[in-house]
């Protein structure tokens, strides 16, 4: 999660406690945003890691399986492979170096929500898009997650990813 705002911290949070992920946190900022309850909840849970402040992501290179963020921190550069990366970083995203386009303020998608690598996905805010707003991010997740779903072969093999409620479009 790049991000020490409320956001940012919230989301690590809800990664560790919900869903057993282990969360690195990156923070571009010396000092938190974040209410200090969430603050402290982070530094006392074992799946969360809050690496020195301030913490930057240079670049992003494709793994395959994976990704690798080269940072520069306060000792100098790092890396860390990461399977998913959260940018809780306000309204106006500073991206780094995504696999050679060079860095830029959004990230560009196709009408599928993907990137130019492979097997990454992008919505919300940090892509340009016009129309900036609760409802149009959350329209271009929906379309993200169903753009995964078919890129992870998802459909069409006997897996339902599909949750309907009534009345269903099968009805």
């Amino acid at each position: 999660v790049v991000g020490g705002g409320d956001g940012g911290f919230e989301n690590a949070l809800i990664l560790a406690e919900r869903h057993g992920c282990r969360v690195d946190m990156l923070m571009r900022s010396s000092t938190y945003r974040a209410r200090d309850a969430f603050v402290e909840r982070a530094r006392r849970h074992d799946a969360i890691t809050l690496h020195p402040s301030p913490t930057s992501v240079r670049a992003i290179e494709d793994l395959g399986h994976a990704a690798r963020l080269v940072l520069e921190t306060p000792s100098g550069a790092d890396a860390i492979d990461v399977a998913c990366l959260f940018l809780k970083i306000g309204f106006g995203p500073r991206l780094p170096d995504i696999a050679g386009e060079g860095a830029s303020d959004f990230m560009r998608v196709d009408a599928h929500q993907r990137t130019s690598i492979p097997g990454v996905f992008a919505a919300g805010d940090v892509i340009d898009h016009p129309f900036r707003a609760v409802s149009h991010a959350s329209g271009q997740g929906a379309r993200a997650a169903f753009a995964v779903a078919h890129h992870l072969g998802l459909f069409g093999q006997g897996k339902d990813c599909l949750l309907y409620t009534s009345p269903s479009p099968r009805d």
